[in-house]
């Protein structure tokens, strides 16, 4: 069994992943927004995904449902408080689309692992099946595009059973700007859009832009269509398809969000990007904030 965890909730991701572990059960991965989702689950070959309303992104809840069920994926749903008209809708949706394992506030990890070895019956689901669904949802096969999710009051936090350790508060010394031509990693700790694009245009080597700024104007410089952008977000991870400038230009950018809210998911999914480049590429950072210092620490002394 090869288990997907998209519950947009770090805690119990990292509590999912031992109890699952413990039962022999392969977790392939993390999915950390909803355009990504379905993508990430072919590109693991993953059997089961644990969702909840937390995963962030656009995406309607509904809809991604029932595209992964387009794809046979099993679902095991996690949708808050059973109290909450808005978890009550979702699971009735789901419960249509063949989604039974349903598992309301509090979360236990023990019981989403026992859960996901044992798949519900329709009358474990507790919940009566909204059939409208069935015809009532598009599809992102469909011609028309998907409707975003409307705007609302977040979902509520999820109530989990067992307690987490606080999260310990990093700090990290700000950085000089690096201006090393042959190092692996270049910062620019300002927003510095113009100069990376100059750069670009006389570097002969292999080149990953990624840019922590949302107003650099590398995009409209690269000729990125703004509809698309969203692809190439780095806080996607291994998701993210990087905008191709040229043979030996791409690059990774950050849409619609400040990076003073960037998270730990965010920083191991950029995490996940640089492991998986190459030696040779030089990779060029733009308007770098503290938070991602320690991921690049990691691959360069020039910081």
């Amino acid at each position: 069994m090869r288990v997907l965890l998209a519950t947009g909730v770090e805690a119990l991701d990292k509590d999912l992943v031992e109890g699952l572990f413990c039962r022999d059960i392969d977790v392939v991965g993390e999915c950390y927004y909803r355009e990504g989702l379905l993508s990430m689950v072919q590109q693991k070959k993953a059997g089961v995904v644990i969702l909840s309303p937390h995963l962030p992104g656009q995406d309607n809840m509904a809809v991604l449902v029932k595209e992964l069920r387009m794809y046979n994926i099993r679902i095991v749903l996690l949708p808050g408080d059973k109290k909450d008209s808005d978890a009550l809708d979702l699971a009735c949706k789901a419960a249509a689309l063949g989604v039974y394992d349903i598992l309301w506030d509090p979360v236990e990890p023990g019981r989403v692992a026992k859960r996901t070895l044992r798949p519900a019956t329709l009358a474990e689901a507790g919940v009566e099946p909204n059939m409208e669904v069935i015809a009532g949802i598009r599809t992102g096969e469909e011609k028309e595009p998907r409707e975003p999710e409307p705007q609302k009051p977040a979902p509520r936090k999820l109530k989990i059973q067992t307690p987490f350790p606080r999260k310990t508060n990093h700090s990290f010394p700000a950085a000089d700007k690096a201006r090393i031509p042959d190092s692996p990693v270049v910062v620019f700790t300002d927003n510095k859009g113009e100069e990376i694009y100059r750069h670009i245009s006389t570097a002969k080597e292999k080149i990953v832009i990624i840019d922590c700024s949302d107003d650099s104007g590398l995009p409209s410089l690269l000729d990125i269509d703004r509809k698309l952008a969203w692809e190439c977000d780095w806080r996607l991870g291994m998701v993210a398809k990087p905008h191709v400038y040229n043979k030996r230009v791409c690059y990774y950018g950050i849409i619609g969000q400040e990076p003073s809210v960037i998270d730990e998911r965010d920083l191991r999914a950029l995490d996940d990007i640089m492991k998986s480049l190459d030696s040779k590429t030089q990779v060029l950072f733009n308007d770098v904030p503290e938070k991602v210092f320690k991921i690049i620490k990691q691959y360069t002394k020039t910081i």
